[in-house]
């Protein structure tokens, strides 16, 4: 791993102005204290900017990291983790009322914490370090770890006979297709629960209760076969996600769950798509290469061994050719009837030869070292690359690598693209006196 380049002192303010921020109490989390402080190194960058100094932009995990080493120098912790007697006192309160069943839930509890603790904190007086601004998940995670010994009973646990059979009804409903999933009934409960109940029902609770029910009447609408007509939509969403008009498969579902007019719920017709898309046999979109292509690739890395190849590139170029006229055979006579199968990319299969020619201990081509020649058409390039590497609409390394390339395929050298944008970084860190 390359080494962070050195902080300047402008940067170096801003962090030790964050860090006086963090032992004030001003942040509420770690990474709110990491927002704000790239937020006021950017007004340091682009002033860097405007007077033409070279700039890096920090990432947000070495600003975390920078701030880390910075407080424990200062031997202070984050004033968000630590709570003050003020604090605990008000949580042991709510803690107690918990356990006297005065809430009926964890998270109603947290929400009337979360609002003493604001009211303490706006009656901050100046003396002493004023408390944190506590969010209501860090309340209800420190009310749940203080009661996680006290093996709590939570009031109307259990669920009376009456409530049941409104679960039971909904569950019927659910099996006799009026609801295309578990959820849709759940929610509709919880209403009906709350318009005739006095006994507050979490969705959680009410969702687990109508499945239950539903698993005790046999869950028949789950194993129904699919009628034709979803068979048809289902197909033809199939054929979408092999021609690419889909990346993934859960978009493809979303949108056939809803041509599906809700008689499938989302997670079966995922399922349904995912299973029957691994039967087609043809790659999708990231998918990992079957045994059958990666013996293919293995024969292309040992035209590469054996000479008839010059290099890895140009066999997984072939091999790449070869895997796309199979894989439009075989899409044309599946039951899909694709018009376009698309294979694996050019990477992927040079990636594939790359990994199997260092795992067999192949012979490749000799990769000799840049020639002055070469360094020259080089130098000319990083001065493109500086001048436009701030329009990012242009993608600045890519095209100069590819116009390097270029130039050196003219010139009689033989240098790939990666190998060119790995020089012209080298070289405009050497040259901005970062490497």
């Amino acid at each position: 791993m390359a080494k962070e380049p050195n902080w300047s002192r402008e940067e170096l303010r801003v962090i030790d102005r964050c860090i006086r921020g963090v032992k004030q109490g001003q942040y509420r989390s770690r990474d709110e204290a990491v927002r704000d402080c790239r937020q006021q190194l950017r007004t340091v960058w682009r002033d860097q900017v405007s007077s033409g100094r070279p700039v890096l932009w920090r990432t947000a995990m070495a600003v975390d990291v920078e701030l880390s080493i910075r407080k424990r120098k200062a031997g202070i912790s984050a004033a968000y983790d630590r709570w003050q007697p003020s604090e605990l006192r008000i949580m042991e309160s709510f803690a107690a009322a918990i356990r006297q069943n005065r809430y009926d839930s964890l998270i109603t509890a947290a929400r009337a914490c979360h609002n003493e603790l604001r009211t303490l904190r706006s009656a901050y007086s100046g003396e002493g370090t004023r408390p944190v601004a506590r969010t209501i998940r860090g309340v209800y995670v420190r009310l749940g770890t203080a009661l996680r010994k006290s093996r709590l009973v939570w009031p109307y646990r259990d669920w009376r006979a009456d409530e049941r059979l409104v679960a039971r009804k909904f569950a019927r409903a659910y099996i006799a297709g009026r609801y295309p999933s578990v959820r849709a009934a759940a929610r509709t409960c919880q209403s009906e629960l709350a318009r005739h109940s006095n006994r507050p029902r979490q969705f959680n609770g009410v969702y687990w209760t109508v499945f239950n029910e539903a698993r005790s009447l046999g869950l028949g609408r789950l194993t129904e076969p699919w009628t034709p007509a979803e068979n048809r939509i289902l197909t033809r969403y199939l054929r979408l996600l092999f021609e690419r008009r889909y990346d993934y498969a859960p978009e493809a579902a979303r949108d056939c769950h809803r041509a599906m007019g809700g008689s499938r719920s989302y997670k079966a017709v995922l399922f349904a798509l995912r299973t029957r898309a691994a039967q087609v046999g043809i790659p999708r979109f990231h998918s990992h290469l079957t045994r059958e292509e990666l013996r293919m690739a293995e024969r292309y890395a040992l035209m590469v061994h054996s000479g008839r190849l010059p290099h890895w590139r140009a066999a997984a170029q072939q091999c790449h050719a070869d895997l796309q006229r199979r894989i439009a055979w075989a899409g044309r006579t599946s039951k899909l009837g694709l018009r376009r199968a698309t294979t694996h990319t050019l990477d992927t299969i040079h990636l594939a030869i790359l990994k199997i020619a260092h795992a067999r201990d192949l012979r490749g081509p000799r990769n000799p070292h840049w020639t002055e020649p070469e360094d020259r058409l080089v130098g000319s390039w990083v001065k493109w690359y500086d001048r436009y590497r701030r329009v990012q609409r242009l993608r600045p390394l890519k095209q100069a690598a590819e116009g390097l390339s270029e130039q050196l395929d003219e010139a009689g050298f033989r240098r790939t693209v990666a190998g060119c944008k790995s020089r012209l970084s080298l070289f405009w860190r050497r040259q901005h006196g970062l490497a």
